[in-house]
């Protein structure tokens, strides 16, 4: 039962990610709706400073770039099932869990230029998702060895008590 399970998970968050980078590389517009897609974010790009236009207009077009493949899959194996792909006679070739992961970093960064410019801050996607394994550790031991430094700053052996006399974690 348990292989059975992962294949099945496995394929689930698969098409998932395939799905969010199918739709928000979709056109703009079809028919009479608007897509949510980043094209829609091209409307407002001459309201943002050069570098900003710049670095939109390259995240843009490298994310349409490194999505063609991504779309295509979808178009082939989820959204119509062609026969030709099904049966093994054409082939899209790889598509690693990094590519998918560069998209999203590049969509949050292009997201990231307009809450910049109409907040004032940014979002921190990457904080968003749970680090895997040896990355969620060494994740762990920086943010530790970042406290010790700011507590080896302020010399205050009084605050670190105090600190661990309010954590949840005094016992543990």
């Amino acid at each position: 039962v348990a292989p059975n399970f992962f294949v099945k998970l496995h394929h689930l968050f698969w098409n998932n990610f395939i799905m969010t980078v199918s739709r928000f590389t979709d056109p703009g517009n079809q028919l009479n709706n608007e897509n949510l897609s980043l094209e829609v974010l091209e409307k407002y790009r001459n309201e943002l400073n050069e570098i900003d236009k710049n670095n939109l207009t390259e995240n843009l077009l490298t994310i349409k770039t490194e999505a063609m493949q991504i779309r295509k899959f979808r178009s082939k194996y989820l959204s119509h099932r062609d026969r030709a792909y099904a049966l093994g006679k054409n082939d899209i070739g790889t598509i690693d869990l990094g590519k998918i992961g560069n998209i999203y970093r590049l969509i949050s960064d292009s997201l990231n230029i307009f809450n910049r410019h109409y907040s004032g801050y940014s979002i921190l996607y990457q904080h968003l998702r749970t680090n895997p394994g040896a990355r969620s550790l060494m994740h762990y031991i920086r943010e530790g060895v970042i406290y010790t430094e700011f507590k080896a700053r302020r010399k205050s052996s009084w605050l670190d008590e105090d600190e661990i006399l309010q954590s949840k974690f005094k016992d543990a």
